[in-house]
């Protein structure tokens, strides 16, 4: 248990360092909805950033992944 609650607070975090500094994705001020992280992966790839967050919310809903892992991601990732 405590093994499952250490990964999903520190792989997301470690995730969003790496989306941050090997991709360049950083979290969006004119597209956000709660901290950016969406917006900016959308901006960084140019997609459509509805379809980044459905998949997101598609992503939390699984059982292994939770919102939590979010916000430690958008920890990862700096502002613009």
């Amino acid at each position: 248990m405590i093994k499952l609650i250490l990964i999903s607070f520190i792989v997301p975090y470690f995730i969003g360092i790496w989306l941050n500094r090997g991709i360049g994705v950083r979290l969006s001020n004119r597209d956000k909805k709660i901290l950016g992280l969406a917006g900016g992966i959308a901006q960084r790839f140019n997609w459509d950033s509805t379809v980044v967050r459905v998949v997101m919310v598609l992503l939390i809903l699984l059982p292994f992944i939770s919102i939590p892992a979010y916000f430690m991601t958008a920890l990862g990732v700096s502002k613009k």
